[in-house]
């Protein structure tokens, strides 16, 4: 069913999930290079926000566990995407560069939770949270192709 207690465990989940996997991709992005980790931690944005969204398509009976679940999985892939899409940011940059490149990013990073974050309270405002949780999925996917493309070097000039 759906509680307040349901909602702030979910919450709780997606913080916990995203702050680990935010630290712990690290030792894989230096052994397998972020680049590598990026599409599929995409793909498990998509599945988790598909998952959210059917967990909650009846307001007053929440499927818990599915709920938990997936809120779990979009916290994992929204923390280590932040962290690959930092270190690829920084990777395409010289090292006096770092300082630019590291403001873009979190500048990019935070206007995007934050637009997404209005764009899926105004379509379940309008509409409910399963079609603006789908919406988000969507938009996920869409960025698919990005994740796969490769960077060119920006460190022609080290100093």
């Amino acid at each position: 069913s759906s509680t307040p207690l349901t909602t702030t465990g979910g919450l709780a989940l997606f913080t916990a999930t995203a702050a680990l996997s935010r630290w712990r991709i690290g030792p894989f992005a230096d052994r397998y290079g972020a680049r590598v980790l990026l599409w599929p931690l995409v793909l498990l944005t998509v599945a988790g926000l598909t998952l959210t969204a059917l967990a909650v398509e009846n307001p007053g009976d929440t499927k818990t566990i599915l709920f938990l679940i997936a809120l779990s999985l979009v916290g994992i892939s929204y923390g280590g995407i932040q962290t690959l899409t930092l270190l690829l940011s920084l990777g395409a940059v010289s090292r006096r560069e770092y300082g630019t490149a590291s403001a873009v990013w979190n500048i990019g990073f935070d206007a995007g939770t934050g637009v997404g974050s209005v764009l899926v309270g105004v379509i379940a405002a309008g509409l409910s949270f399963p079609p603006a949780l789908l919406v988000a999925a969507a938009i996920s996917l869409a960025t698919l192709p990005l994740a796969t493309l490769p960077l060119s070097s920006g460190r022609g000039s080290r100093s």
